[in-house]
C-alpha cells in the first residue's frame, strides 16, 4: 500500500514538474513549479499607481487596458493637517494607460534637471520563467526557460 501511495505522489510530481516552452502560459502559470517574471504595465488607479501583470493587460488602439477591473484608491489624511495619508479602496475600475507616454529622467545624475524621454510598453516581451525559490534566505532560483508572451488584443 505505501508503495502505491508513493507511485501517486511521484506521478503528481512529476506531472507538476511538466510545463516547458511548450506549455500555455495558463499551464506555466498554474504550476507549482515555476516562478515566472513577468513584466509589469503601471497604471493609475485612483490616487495611487498600480501596477499589473502582462498577462492582465491587452491591447486597444493605442492603449492598453486591464482585463478586469481592479481596485481604485482615493488618499485619506488621518490625524490633521500634518497626519498620515492612508490609500483607501473607493472602487474597482477597468485600468486604462497609453502604450506610449512621456517620463521624466535626470539630465546628468541623481539631483539634475529631468529631462522628458518618450517610452513605450512593449507588446512582445521575452519573459523568463524559473524553478521556484525553497527558502527565501539562501535558495537560489535557476531559469528553467524563456517563452515569448504577445499581449492580447481587448475582446
Amino acid at each position: 500500500m505505501k508503495s502505491v501511495i508513493l507511485s501517486l505522489v511521484m506521478i503528481a510530481s512529476a506531472s507538476a514538474l511538466a510545463v516547458d516552452q511548450n506549455s500555455s502560459w495558463s499551464d506555466i502559470n498554474a504550476s507549482s513549479a515555476t516562478d515566472v517574471k513577468a513584466p509589469q504595465v503601471a497604471f493609475a488607479a485612483g490616487e495611487a499607481t498600480s501596477f499589473i501583470t502582462v498577462f492582465d493587460v491587452c491591447v486597444t488602439g493605442e492603449t492598453l487596458q486591464t482585463t478586469k477591473a481592479f481596485d481604485v484608491y482615493k488618499q485619506v489624511r488621518t490625524g490633521g493637517a500634518h497626519g498620515q495619508v492612508d490609500l483607501v479602496v473607493v472602487g474597482q475600475e477597468i485600468l486604462a494607460t497609453p502604450i506610449s507616454y512621456v517620463g521624466y529622467v535626470p539630465k546628468n545624475g541623481k539631483n539634475s534637471e529631468p529631462v522628458a524621454m518618450t517610452f513605450t510598453y512593449p507588446l512582445v516581451n521575452n519573459i523568463d520563467v524559473y524553478s521556484p525559490k525553497l527558502n527565501n534566505k539562501t535558495s537560489e532560483q535557476n531559469l528553467l526557460f524563456t517563452k515569448v508572451y504577445v499581449i492580447p488584443a481587448c475582446k
